[in-house]
């Protein structure tokens, strides 16, 4: 597999002591830390959980059984070089020592605890990691009430994807609720992270580099979404984030629809996604990127694997006259299920074999649909319940759209200062607008389809436009300000 390199013949100083293995980065893991360097002050790619906890909780134990979890997975125990080398390595340390950060906040009011809690989640973002000096993982656990706590639980993404995520919390559970009970605990065997990078070298890329050259032939430019947009993230400009539910009926009715159809409900959301797109750009040549599990079941056991799987591919998708709504989500399923066969190349190997400058992105929106086993986790844990989770995640994208399927989606849309906060609820709304007409659209052209949202959009617009006019002079004001220091309005 072609590796992406950095320009130098150094080599690493061994340290046998002290270091238990060395080996190359997978390509989400090369375009992560290329893009983390780029800015490393803003806490890029830095990864963020805040966790509710209810239940008697010993933070001795608590901690100890991370160290643990950090003892078993090398992934845990690793950082990163790059310096004066021919290419990025992923060095394992044979000990890695987790710091207790434990604080007991139960006699602040709940303002103050609002507040404090507030402002950690802000400082602890900024930090962000040296990643050379491991561990790349913090764990901070406040008491605020008598039985609750709030588990602030960060990690360079470099690290972990969702889904390990998932399962590491998973095991904690376990071995927490054995170090209470004074019990022996029992954890599956994994294959450590290196594995699959040995995997990943075995790959057909003649085969990939085909299917990337053909998909992408032609390609001219973004699919624009707004008439400029800020690349540009300081710590004075935090990400914005914004979240709806697509109200229950909705949801059931477009699974209905993927039952009926014949279709994954991934396929339906990432179709309503480029749809939503083409309205708003008024293009008919639809480029944005995916997030892909990249554990290919060819891989024996990867999905019970701990590390960073996941990559990000484009995905073009275009609107040809005449054709049904049924028929174009039948081909965006056999293009979905196209990428998957070749989700472990970098998206720097795939900008070279289709001839676009590595400084030319193919795509400023990202589609990410979340499918990790948080609910069975939460079944499964005795020692404590496991409340609201929340995330935040600073990335280099200037618009992220994540959709978790429950009894009702959840998305949430991450706005890097992209296009304004009053056009990112409006193009939510459109999105899940989408969503609601596509059942019973099946015969509909797109291209009818698409006036129709046309329709939608322009009474949304008028909808808004009356009821800023009701607000007073002061509050119009407020929101214009607003509006100024974000970014331009989607066309």
């Amino acid at each position: 597999m072609t590796r992406t390199t950095f320009p130098s013949n150094k080599t690493l100083p061994s340290s046998p002591g002290s270091i238990e293995d060395i080996y190359e980065l997978s390509p989400m893991q090369q375009g992560m830390l290329f893009h983390t360097l780029l800015s490393p002050e803003v806490g890029t790619y830095c990864s963020q959980y805040s966790i509710r906890l209810r239940g008697l909780i010993d933070p001795d134990l608590f901690y100890a059984s991370w160290q643990i979890l950090v003892d078993r997975h090398p992934i845990l125990r690793t950082s990163f070089e790059w310096e004066g080398l021919s290419r990025p390595v992923q060095v394992v340390h044979r000990t890695v020592r987790i710091t207790k950060d434990y604080r007991n906040w139960q006699g602040a009011t709940v303002e103050e605890t609002i507040e404090r809690l507030k402002s950690f989640l802000e400082e602890d973002l900024n930090r962000g990691f040296e990643l050379n000096t491991p561990p790349l993982l913090r764990l901070a656990l406040f008491r605020i009430a008598e039985g609750e706590y709030e588990l602030v639980w960060t990690n360079h993404h470099l690290l972990l994807d969702g889904w390990s995520r998932a399962l590491l919390l998973d095991e904690f559970m376990t071995v927490y609720a054995a170090e209470v009970s004074g019990g022996a605990w029992r954890l599956p065997s994994r294959r450590p992270f290196r594995d699959y990078i040995s995997l990943t070298r075995t790959l057909d890329e003649y085969r990939a580099k085909v299917y990337w050259q053909e998909t992408l032939a032609g390609f001219r430019e973004l699919t624009p979404l707004s008439s400029k947009v800020s690349s540009s993230l300081t710590k004075a400009q935090p990400p914005q984030r914004l979240g709806r539910s697509v109200p229950a009926a909705i949801t059931q009715a477009a699974g209905a629809f993927v039952r009926r159809e014949h279709l994954t409900f991934n396929t339906v959301l990432q179709g309503a996604w480029a749809l939503t797109l083409a309205h708003l750009s008024e293009a008919r040549d639809i480029v944005f990127g995916t997030v892909v599990s990249g554990r290919s079941p060819e891989f024996d056991g990867v999905e019970e694997m701990i590390g960073l799987f996941i990559n990000t591919l484009p995905v073009r998708l275009k609107i040809g006259e005449g054709i049904s709504i049924s028929d174009w989500l039948q081909s965006v399923q056999q293009i979905l299920a196209q990428i998957r066969e070749f989700e472990t190349f970098s998206i720097v190997d795939i900008k070279r074999w289709a001839g676009v400058s590595s400084s030319v992105p193919l795509f400023d929106s990202i589609f990410v649909f979340e499918n990790y086993p948080t609910s069975s986790i939460r079944s499964r844990s005795k020692a404590f319940e496991i409340g609201p989770v929340k995330h935040w995640i600073r990335q280099d994208f200037p618009l992220v759209l994540s959709v978790r399927l429950s009894e009702e989606l959840i998305l949430t849309l991450n706005n890097e200062r992209a296009i304004l906060m009053s056009e990112a609820d409006r193009l939510l709304k459109l999105y899940i607008a989408v969503l609601e007409k596509l059942p019973g659209a099946e015969a509909l052209t797109v291209e009818a389809f698409l006036s129709g949202m046309a329709e939608v959009d322009c009474a949304y617009r008028k909808a808004r436009e009356e009821d800023l006019s009701r607000l007073s002079a002061d509050k119009l004001k407020s929101i214009k300000r607003v509006d100024r220091h974000s970014a331009s309005p989607l066309r």
